[in-house]
């Protein structure tokens, strides 16, 4: 059985990574515009100075979708044992193994590929409370959904 405990905390210190490199890309543009502000003038500047008021925004998106799924894995109850697919839940299917949390994808977990997930994922909509032994339609197949935990 796939341990939850485990996979979370390496998603969180993956997350926390994550903010750190983008903490330190929001700064280092803001550097960069503050320095272009000392040599440059004219439209060399404006240019200058836009860019990197696009590039920090850009990661200020992406930080702000990291703390999201920080505080998700934050909520999950992990030592809880669902009976049907949902936010938390180990799903194994005849497609694979699926995690349900946030939106990573592919993830070598343990020696063994694993999906992670979202609810709002195509798989994930399509997994959505779905039970042991049902069988579930994604893209035109036939899916058998063989363990929920």
């Amino acid at each position: 059985m796939l341990d939850k405990v485990k996979l979370v905390e390496l998603l969180k210190a993956k997350i926390e990574d994550r903010i750190a490199e983008l903490d330190k890309a929001i700064k280092n543009s803001q550097d960069s515009a503050n320095q272009e502000s000392k040599s440059s003038m004219g439209d060399k500047y404006e240019t200058s100075r836009s860019m990197a008021q696009n590039d920090i925004g850009m990661y200020e998106v992406q930080k702000t979708t990291a703390l999201k799924d920080k505080t998700t894995l934050d909520l999950l109850q992990l030592q809880t044992n669902f009976e049907s697919a949902r936010v938390g839940a180990v799903v194994k299917t005849s497609m694979g193994t699926f995690f349900i949390g946030i939106s990573v994808g592919k993830y070598d977990f343990d020696g063994q590929p694993l999906m992670i997930i979202s609810t709002e994922s195509p798989i994930g909509i399509a997994l959505k409370n779905a039970k042991a032994g049902e069988i579930i339609q994604f893209n035109q197949r036939a899916i058998k959904v063989e363990a929920v935990y």
